[in-house]
């Protein structure tokens, strides 16, 4: 009995010694001195939230698109509804005092007419037609923005309608087109100032009270008809003459 309970220990023994780990231990890792140091992570990076997502990214502008010649313009068809509607008003364009007179400023204001005539649709009388009758005028600027240096920084582009009668304020358009000016600036930046203008001459038209047809008169009565004539009579008085027999 004792020897098996020697023969038991020195089996374990030779069992647990052959089970140690003999790998050396891993290589000791300087402390850093002073807090920060080294490859520590001070702070998490801070995340925005989703709402300050959609509060940091600006819409695009207004009246703002994609420059083509064949695009309709979205305020179209609502403008020439209202233009419609008032009885298609002609509209004349005026030039304000320019500081320049060149080739761009003659193919802006042929842009801009261009835009506002809606394909034909509207009644617009060129600069330099004021003999002709118009309804509403149109004040069309064209001034130079210039830096403390003197130098040209952009164009700016202001559109004012009014009507003529009594001067009601129906719209208006302002932007700068920055330099250099070529066709496609002109063709943008004209067809923003006409969308601008005729969006708030569509909401200026359709907030005026509308005009109310006066009541319809009510017909005369008709005269009472004679009772007919009775036959063989003349229809004429009888004889009342005293002194026949």
């Amino acid at each position: 009995m004792f020897l098996r309970i020697v023969l038991s220990v020195l089996i374990i023994s030779f069992g647990a010694a052959g089970c140690v780990d003999k790998s050396p231990p891993p290589p000791r890792v300087a402390v850093p001195q002073n807090a920060g140091d080294g490859a520590l992570r001070r702070s998490d990076p801070q995340k925005p939230m989703p709402y300050e997502l959609s509060r940091n990214q600006l819409p695009p502008p207004a009246f703002d698109d994609v420059a083509m010649i064949d695009q309709e313009m979205p305020e179209r068809q609502a403008f020439l509804n209202a233009y419609e509607r008032v009885g298609k008003p002609v509209i004349r364009i005026d030039n304000a005092r320019q500081e320049s007179d060149n080739s761009e400023n003659t193919a802006v204001i042929l842009q801009f007419i261009d835009w506002l005539r809606c394909g034909g649709k509207v009644d617009v009388l060129t600069p330099g037609a004021k003999s002709a009758t118009a309804d509403i005028a149109v004040l069309l600027s064209i001034d130079v923005v210039r830096d403390d240096r003197n130098t040209v920084q952009a164009v700016r582009l202001a559109a004012i309608a009014k009507n003529v009668g009594d001067e009601l304020l129906l719209g208006q358009g302002l932007v700068d087109m920055p330099q250099p000016i070529d066709r496609q600036a002109i063709n943008r930046y004209t067809r923003f100032v006409a969308r601008k203008l005729m969006s708030d001459m569509t909401g200026t038209w359709e907030s005026a009270p509308r005009a109310v047809a006066p009541p319809l008169e009510a017909p005369a009565p008709a005269a009472p008809a004679l009772p007919p004539a009775a036959p063989g009579s003349s229809g004429s008085s009888p004889d009342t003459n005293p002194g026949a027999i």
